[in-house]
């Protein structure tokens, strides 16, 4: 779809914001730290702008992928970002969701196959925003999640180091090794001072830090699909100089959040066939610049398990697979991430799989295509009983648990049920049958707890 002169075209205006316009940093560390590698630094401004000769050799030297084989590493998640809404299974009313929510709804997600991932962001039933970092660490350890790493407030950096300690010693590591933490630019082209203060708080302490952003077409980038990209892929690149300066590690792997406005709502919704556009382009400059990339896909604006979702889910992710980039599909997030369903969940588990199976391809052969079995059935035959078959069907045929599977005759007579009737019946069996997920012992969390409580 993009041509090699659409990423010619696009890098050089990259460059041009990168030279040009630069990044705000407010930190006067992370800026000397950007000088020592040949950045220019504007103190007064607290900018700094990246010659075009320094990130030509910064993306000449960071380690390439071949993109001529390469496959979409692609999973299923199940998260939860903060306060929302949770449609109960068995009425579909919308209650708020809150703390007792937790362990059923990862419960679930953890005995579906096709969800690999539990994902927590922040705790908004903290009694207090200094408290949230502190129990989000806590519950992805309680239930086996993986944690946002979100650590702000700035104050709460010193207790959550005390409870990184502690933890690590319980699991007999050391603090860097379970360490999760990270930032947030703010877009476009910006680290303000509290994030990096918090950057540097930990950087130099020598924890591994990661940063990222989100990027908006008509809100905190152009409103075009270029336009987004630019400032996407230009606040990469900068995030990786910044790496690079604080640890001495030379990478880039374009990340990319992106989504547009609505004119209309000012919403900013997550399944525009702009984002399809955005992530092929950024997919594209992934392949132009030899590096790897992961976009944001799988979400949905529908407010209920619908038509909307399952389009709006599978557009955005099959296009992104096909593409080359490694993606995710967050499972049971409806309206953004306001509304969390255990029947999407279930619908979108079967979703994944089929997804996968797509990504996993058909290797061609002179065996897999079959010439002498073709040859011996002949003109008017059935494979159906060939010895080809039974050696190759479970290896070539995806095999559903929701989707339709029996002519309408044959439907109807069994009761006419459609995937929504088979997730609530799936439903039921896995909370009925399903295994404690907690991973801390009682002596585990009262310690963890005391810490957490001497805020």
């Amino acid at each position: 779809m993009f041509t090699l002169k659409d990423c010619e075209d696009l890098h050089r205006e990259i460059l041009k914001i990168l030279s040009e316009v630069g990044i705000e940093i407010g930190n006067e560390n992370i800026l000397d730290a950007l000088s020592g590698i040949g950045a220019r630094v504007d103190k007064k401004n607290m900018r700094v702008y990246f010659p075009e000769k320094m990130v030509e050799e910064f993306l000449s030297h960071v380690p390439k992928e071949n993109w001529d084989t390469r496959r979409s590493n692609f999973w299923g998640r199940c998260g939860v970002f903060g306060p929302g809404w949770y449609i109960n299974p068995d009425n579909n009313e919308f209650v708020p969701l809150d703390s007792s929510h937790l362990e059923p709804y990862f419960k679930l997600a953890k005995h579906l196959p096709e969800i690999t991932e539990c994902f927590l962001t922040g705790y908004p039933w903290s009694p207090s925003p200094d408290l949230a970092p502190l129990y989000e660490r806590f519950y992805c350890w309680k239930y086996g999640l993986s944690p946002s790493g979100i650590l702000y407030p700035f104050e709460s950096a010193e207790h959550l180091e005390e409870l990184y300690c502690a933890y690590a010693e319980m699991k007999g590591k050391k603090p860097h090794e379970v360490f999760n933490g990270g930032i947030f630019m703010m877009s476009p082209l910006k680290i303000s001072k509290e994030e990096a203060e918090q950057f540097a708080w930990w950087w130099q302490k020598g924890y591994p830090l990661y940063i990222t952003h989100m990027t908006t077409a008509g809100l905190s980038a152009p409103v075009t699909v270029p336009g987004l990209v630019a400032i996407n892929i230009a606040e990469e690149i900068a995030i990786g100089l910044i790496i690079k300066a604080c640890y001495g590690v030379e990478r880039l792997y374009l990340g990319a959040m992106i989504s547009v406005v609505d004119m209309r709502t000012m919403i900013r919704p997550y399944s525009r066939p702009e984002i399809v556009l955005g992530n092929l382009l950024i997919s594209s400059m992934a392949r132009y610049y030899g590096v790897g990339c992961n976009v944001q896909t799988g979400l949905a604006d529908a407010k209920v398990p619908c038509w909307e979702a399952g389009c709006q889910k599978t557009m955005t992710t099959l296009s992104a697979i096909l593409s080359g980039a490694d993606t995710l599909l967050d499972a049971g997030l409806l309206s953004l991430d306001q509304v969390y369903s255990p029947i999407q969940m279930i619908l979108d588990n079967e979703l994944v799989g089929a997804l996968k199976r797509i990504i996993k391809g058909s290797e061609v052969s002179g065996e897999t295509i079959g010439f002498e079995v073709i040859k011996e059935v002949g003109p008017g035959g059935l494979f159906i009983n060939h010895l080809h078959t039974a050696q190759y069907f479970r290896k070539e045929m995806w095999e559903p648990s929701l989707w339709s599977r029996e002519m309408f005759n044959n439907w109807a007579e069994a009761g006419k049920r459609v995937d929504i009737d088979k997730a609530k019946e799936i439903y039921h069996t896995i909370m009925e049958n399903a295994q404690d997920i907690n991973e801390l012992t009682e002596d585990e969390e009262r310690q963890l707890l005391k810490i957490i409580h001497k805020r």
